[in-house]
């Protein structure tokens, strides 16, 4: 693994464990009867929280970005173990981090034209689902320029 590939599983790493600690922290605060929070003047992350939108299937957002994050953070600290199937588990991260953005999108699609209010943690969030898109993609161009999952 080169120089410039360790680099970009660690950001990636270090990626997911911020949005991991957003996440996680909104899902406490969620649980919380109080006000949220936000070091933003305002009360977005309240309304975002108060909406309908701030669960899918009954389970809060806050939990499917702990999850999400969580599967981020755990493949890329067990990457090295993946031996030969690095290729696959390259071009399922870039999957899964498609996924995140289109998630974020929607979610910031809805605080922006739906609900009508922002949530400073839930920007955050969605900033580092497109970090991580743009890391992954990284990392996936790197492999395919060293031959990375193309051994025989």
């Amino acid at each position: 693994m080169t120089r410039r590939e360790t680099l970009l599983h660690r950001t990636s790493f270090a990626l997911a464990m911020v949005g991991l600690a957003t996440s996680g922290f909104l899902a406490w605060e969620y649980a919380q009867s109080g006000s949220i929070a936000c070091p933003v003047a305002g009360t977005g992350c309240d309304d975002v929280r108060q909406s309908q939108f701030s669960a899918v299937l009954g389970i809060p957002v806050p939990w499917l970005g702990v999850a999400y994050y969580s599967s981020f953070a755990l493949i890329e600290a067990l990457h090295r173990e993946f031996g030969a199937y690095q290729r696959v588990v390259g071009r399922l991260i870039v999957s899964l981090a498609v996924l995140g953005v289109v998630a974020s999108a929607w979610f910031t699609y809805l605080e922006a034209f739906v609900i009508r209010a922002w949530c400073f943690w839930c920007v955050v969030s969605a900033g580092c689902a497109v970090a991580l898109l743009l890391v992954a993609t990284a990392i996936e161009a790197q492999q395919s320029r060293s031959g990375v999952g193309h051994e025989t």
